[in-house]
């Protein structure tokens, strides 16, 4: 039961009721509430909401819209005020309601923070006033447990809530910023400077967990949003202090003695629920803890042995492996040998199954399954899961993850980093070659109907491609190059920019091979085709397109022709797009053979052939074996190139099914290219039958889509398709502005029907500004660049939106039905 102001939740009995009165809400629509209340400490993303509510069910955006609207009519809130469901612009929506009473919200007192009700209160206490709070202390000393329960309490005050950035298998400092920019969903950031502006504006507590590894990458960060005086506030969980300005370090002490005497227990009544204190033990239990420093890791690592040895017994084992320790390693401090030594005897107790898997388990940077950690302990998958695993799991020596999917396991970092003496050069060899042969493997799958399941493997897989590409930089760059090969669909189709930065450390390094540098090059094209620099991208694409890789020769193609496109050389677009259809059948490869297609018909389309593009779409039937293979990304091209085709012919209706079908195949897949580039093409569609404000609002989230990935080319297309919709609409002034910036020298000339439509705008806008106003606001945008020209847009937008309109509309309007 979750009670706030006049409003009863009843989520057991799914009821809503206001005033006392019931209210009705249709049954998604609690749902989305009911998750949202249950995950209240933070945004929750509007792709999380719709894959926990819809599943598999294909929905778009403006139905979740549609019941966050329900719920606040339900509970009298509006879009407005927001006072029960805020949205977060571009990222999701927030349950925001302060709670009352005892039983609003059931309260799991996690044993863990026995002791530390004092510890909390300072910290939130020093969150208040100092814009960086550090968690100080040793390993296992409870650091990330203490910064977790502070979160859950001041998540409530803010805006965001609270974001936890786990940095635990981040090996490179130069990975931070991307680290950072995803757990904040700062969609918008293309470098570290937007990022740190980005950041510093949100009203969030950004928790930044394990720091000491790369404290440099982290301090620098955090020096700038310091420096930056925002709302936002950080809790670093460190070994050591950041050495920031205005950085404010808080101690964490091990328990005290009646503290970790509860904790001890309680871990040994979960071990075994018939467990008591012996009679007259004290003295042994206080013996016992003070070997385990009062350190809750220590402690939860032995309480589990206490039902069994008893505290005298684990007490005297403790004692002998410390003294061996410490004559082993007179540096070691105290609390580091005691964990040292509870370590080492626990890993003493393992028999020789069990210590193979945990020796598997050192080489994982993240949380992994079964059988990738069978894998590398060359054991049965399922044999390990239920045995070894089960066991480290059971000893406190692992731990599992996992919301309801695929399990994964990993080692708690204190005694990962204990055992780092079985992490071997051999073994993290293995590990290297076995996750870029998954990563391989994954991408190969992309290629087929189930890209859905390679696309979630990929982003499972991400710590360990980290971990690998480090590895292969210092000691196999031909690996390194394998790597990059194997993300080229998988990073231009989801935009990601940090492979790309691989490929420029690959291709800036003279030593490496023809092989890995031809891949770096097909990256690096593909990239500078997407951010308008068509000169280096065809310089990159020509080379790149010799190489014997397949998959680096078809996106070296696609970048060529895609290029083609771009600047009007159709002949040139038609001919690499032939070349890709051969290569796709010659391959059975139904992302060449599609993007061949495309650039083959889009070469007539845009050229103003439309009869001659319908002839040669017909020219190119999908050859059976294609087809039986064609993955969704593949397909959702396809639907684009048709609705490309049936737009050019005035066919509207059917334009738009078409782009429906490709945002819809695209977003099953995570596949933001083509839902960006078939969403503008969607606005353009509709917006020669109908304009009003979801009409412009929609053009939000496309925007920012494009300027999270430096996409330029298609923010510029987007920037454009946006002109006549401002003018329609009577908003001169940022339309003939926009149209100064993408009518600059820095971007590619528009041609065919789209120069034709910028021109009538311009024409509208003169008319009724008078050719020197018009003349003002033009000169305005040529000035500036399109990354300058996007915000701008985005900007406007809000500020004509913001007036009259629920904000909350913005992300469903782009895929809203007419």
């Amino acid at each position: 039961m979750v009670r706030f102001g006049h409003c009863v939740v009843d989520l057991a009995a799914r009821t809503v009721s206001v005033g006392g009165r019931e209210r009705h809400l249709e049954p998604q629509a609690f749902d989305v509430l009911s998750y949202l209340i249950g995950h209240r400490s933070r945004v929750v993303r509007k792709e999380e909401l719709l894959d926990e509510v819809w599943g598999d069910q294909f929905v778009s955006e403006s139905a979740l819209t549609t019941r966050i609207k329900e719920i606040r009519q339900a509970l009298d809130d509006d879009g407005v005020r927001q006072a029960v469901v805020r949205s977060s612009r571009g990222v999701g929506y927030r349950f925001v309601a302060p709670v009352d009473g005892v039983d609003a919200v059931v309260v799991d007192r996690d044993p863990r923070l026995i002791g530390r009700d004092a510890d909390i209160e300072t910290v939130i206490r020093l969150l208040d006033r100092a814009p960086l709070v550090s968690l100080v202390g040793p390993g296992g000393v409870g650091k990330t447990t203490l910064a977790e329960a502070v979160g859950r309490r001041v998540a409530e005050r803010r805006d965001r809530g609270v974001v936890t950035v786990s940095l635990a298998s981040i090996e490179l400092p130069a990975s931070v910023p991307y680290v950072v920019r995803a757990a904040a969903s700062v969609r918008d950031a293309t470098n570290d400077a937007e990022l740190i502006a980005q950041l510093a504006a949100l009203d969030v507590v950004l928790v930044i967990d394990n720091c000491e590894h790369v404290l440099e990458a982290v301090a620098h960060l955090v020096s700038a949003l310091v420096e930056a005086n925002g709302r936002v506030r950080v809790l670093a969980t460190s070994r050591e202090r950041l050495g920031v300005r205005g950085e404010q370090v808080c101690p964490v002490a091990p328990l005290a003695v009646e503290d970790a005497r509860r904790l001890l227990l309680a871990r040994a009544e979960a071990a075994d629920p018939g467990f008591a204190w012996e009679p007259g033990s004290e003295a042994e239990v206080a013996r016992l803890l003070a070997a385990l420093d009062r350190l809750p890791l220590a402690i939860e690592m032995a309480a589990p042995h206490l039902p069994t040895i008893g505290a005298a017994g684990l007490a005297d084992l403790l004692a002998d492996r410390v003294d061996l320790l410490r004559s082993a390693d007179p540096t070691a401090s105290e609390r580091h040998r005691t964990l040292d030594a509870l370590v080492a005897w626990s890993e003493k107790l393992l028999d020789d199954e069990q210590q193979a898997v945990l020796t598997a388990l050192t080489a994982f940077a993240g949380p992994v399954t079964a059988a990738d950690v069978a894998a590398i302990a060359q054991r049965d998958a399922a044999g390990v899961a239920v045995g070894p695993l089960a066991a480290l799991v059971s000893k406190s020596l692992a731990v599992t993850e996992g919301d309801g999917g695929q399990v994964g396991y990993r080692l708690l970092e204190t005694v990962k980093a204990r055992a780092a003496h079985r992490r071997t050069a051999d073994l993290t060899a293995a590990h290297a070659h076995y996750t870029v042969a998954e990563l391989v493997e994954a991408d190969r799958r992309l290629r087929t109907p189930d890209e859905s399941a390679s696309v979630r493997r990929i982003g499972a897989l991400a710590a360990e491609i980290r971990s690998a590409h480090v590895w292969a930089r210092a000691n196999d760059v031909e690996l390194a190059g394998e790597a990059t090969a194997a993300l080229l669909s998988y990073g231009h189709e989801r935009q990601c920019l940090e492979p790309v930065a691989w490929a420029q450390d690959l291709l800036d390094d003279p030593a490496v091979g023809d092989r890995a540098r031809l891949a770096a090059c097909a990256a690096l094209a593909a990239d500078a085709s997407n951010a308008g620099r068509y000169d280096d991208a065809a310089q990159l694409g020509r080379e790149a397109v010799v190489s014997d890789d397949a998959r680096v020769a078809t996106s070296a193609l696609d970048t060529l022709a895609s290029v083609g496109l771009y600047v009007g050389d159709f002949e040139a677009a038609r001919e690499h797009g032939r070349t890709l259809i051969e290569v796709g059948v010659a391959g059975c490869d139904p992302v060449a053979w599609s993007q061949g297609v495309l650039a083959d018909v889009l070469a007539d389309v845009y050229a103003g052939r439309p009869d001659a593009a319908r002839a040669a779409l017909h020219d190119h039937p999908c050859p059976s074996a294609i087809e039986r293979l064609m993955n969704p990304t593949g397909a959702a091209w396809q639907a684009y190139l048709r609705g490309e085709l049936s737009s050019h012919e005035g066919a509207i209706t059917g334009a738009v099914e078409e782009y429906d079908e490709a945002i819809r195949l695209g977003r099953l897949v995570g596949s933001h290219f083509v839902v960006g580039v078939a969403t503008v093409s969607r606005l353009a569609a509709t917006a020669r039958r109908i304009v009003d404000d979801s009409t412009l609002e929609a053009f939000v989230p496309v925007l920012e889509q494009f300027r999270i990935s430096d996409s330029y080319t298609h923010g510029v297309t987007a920037l454009r398709t946006l002109v006549p919709v401002l003018v329609r609409l009577g908003h001169d002034e940022p339309a003939t502005v926009l149209l100064g910036a993408t009518s600059s020298p820095r971007v590619r000339p528009a041609y065919g029907a789209e120069r034709q439509r910028l021109l009538d705008a311009h024409e509208s806008v003169i008319q009724r500004a008078g050719d020197e106003l018009a003349a003002s606001w033009f000169a305005k945008g040529v000035a500036r660049d399109p990354a300058w020209a996007i915000s701008h847009a985005i900007g406007e937008i809000e500020a004509l939106a913001g007036s009259s309109h629920d904000r909350a509309t913005f992300a469903g309007a782009a895929l809203r039905g007419r």
